[in-house]
């Protein structure tokens, strides 16, 4: 089943709509199906840049993200790493496996835990309350990114340049050449490009990235 659901001239489907509350809390509702006829990378590239779509098309630039919902075995990590997001349900919720998942960008703002569901469900019930904590401080954490300054695309430049690629074009088996391949790319981005540590709080607006700060 798939839901369409218009908000701001944002087209949002594969089985997720969003609803806005007052322009400060974005709530998306996903299902996803154990046995989904779409891949699983269409679902996660579609809630990443609808999301994305509606924050830029906030007026409040601090609104809060919640993205919610029974996401089955989908693999979460894209979209918490590309969203900054936090998941706040940290036991199984259906036998051993954590299938529900409550998704934030704003994690001191909430507490969530796991309770046995009140009606007849094979789920148990996440319940997610505001956090009686004071919010004085904001929660920060260290973030690593490669320095992508001119000099250093340079330094990849001339790499890429200098580089012998003879026993990458005349390997006959492709699967090797693949691995030297990115062996040699990997390798030429780690010598190019030096990493560098920002300094990323919840406080910071949606748009303000690690890239962002670094710049």
């Amino acid at each position: 089943m798939l839901y369409y659901i218009f908000f701001n001239d944002v087209l949002c489907c594969h089985d997720l709509h969003h609803c806005h509350i007052k322009n400060v809390v974005i709530f998306v509702v996903v299902y996803h199906p154990p046995n989904a006829e779409y891949p699983e990378s269409e679902i996660l590239d579609e809630l990443i840049s609808t999301i994305q779509s509606i924050r830029n098309n906030m007026h409040d630039k601090y609104a809060i993200t919640n993205v919610v919902g029974d996401f089955n075995n989908l693999d979460l990590r894209d979209i918490t790493e590309e969203l900054q997001l936090t998941n706040l349900v940290k036991d199984p919720t259906r036998g051993t496996r954590k299938l529900d998942a409550f998704l934030t960008d704003k994690p001191n703002y909430y507490t969530g835990s796991v309770k046995n569901s009140v009606v007849n469900s094979d789920h148990k019930a996440v319940i997610v309350t505001p956090s009686t904590k004071k919010i004085d401080n904001p929660v920060r954490r260290k973030i690593p990114v490669r320095d992508n300054r001119r000099q250093f695309k340079e330094n990849m430049r001339r790499m890429l340049v200098d580089h012998n690629w003879e026993s990458i074009y005349w390997e006959p088996d492709v699967n090797i050449s693949y691995k030297r391949f990115t062996e040699s790319i990997s390798m030429m981005i780690a010598m190019s490009f030096p990493i560098t540590w920002v300094t990323m709080s919840d406080r910071d607006p949606f748009y303000v990235s690690p890239l962002v700060k670094n710049t």
